[in-house]
């Protein structure tokens, strides 16, 4: 009786054993599988790369509240520098290219219809003076105090996008 006990005690440590691989290989396989997004590093949660997953008006209220945050707004400034980000959004969104598939994955026909780099310059131009002109609008709402912080903010995002500190394509604090 006492050697058939061993038996089953083998036999169970290595069926356990057996699950415990299976399970581990599976959660590593899922691991490896997540997007890119959820797998950022430390201090990345609650953040989204440029805005995935949000909406528009999400996206709105997210740099109205990290301005207000930065600010101290007023309820006046707050209802004009929203109405001032909706309509930069709108604009951005007009001048932004339709998706599509990516150069190496495209038809020939697609790449084709591709904008070429003259109109992705043309338009980079179009987007940084929409931002300069939010900006400017923006500095017209706040007050004296207000307007130098939002110029360090917006200082201090340029030059981490430029030394390459930033998160690529983040949303931006203001503008």
């Amino acid at each position: 009786m006492r050697s058939n006990t061993n038996k089953r005690t083998g036999l169970s440590r290595i069926f356990m054993g057996t699950v415990l691989s299976v399970g581990l290989a599976v959660a590593t396989v899922a691991d490896a599988q997540q997007p890119r997004q959820d797998r950022q590093g430390p201090g990345a949660e609650g953040r989204s790369r440029r805005g995935q997953g949000l909406d528009s008006a999400q996206i709105i209220e997210r740099r109205v509240s990290r301005l207000n945050e930065h600010l101290k707004l007023n309820s006046g400034q707050t209802t004009a520098i929203r109405r001032i980000f909706v309509e930069e959004y709108a604009q951005m969104k007009a001048l932004r290219p339709q998706g599509g598939p990516r150069p190496d994955s495209a038809t020939r026909e697609q790449r084709r219809t591709r904008p070429d780099s003259a109109a992705r310059e043309q338009n980079r131009a179009q987007m940084k003076a929409l931002r300069d002109r939010t900006n400017t609008r923006i500095e017209a709402v706040l007050t004296s105090e207000q307007r130098s912080a939002y110029r360090d903010l917006v200082q201090n995002r340029g030059e981490r996008s430029k030394d390459g500190s930033g998160r690529r394509g983040k949303a931006r604090d203001g503008g």
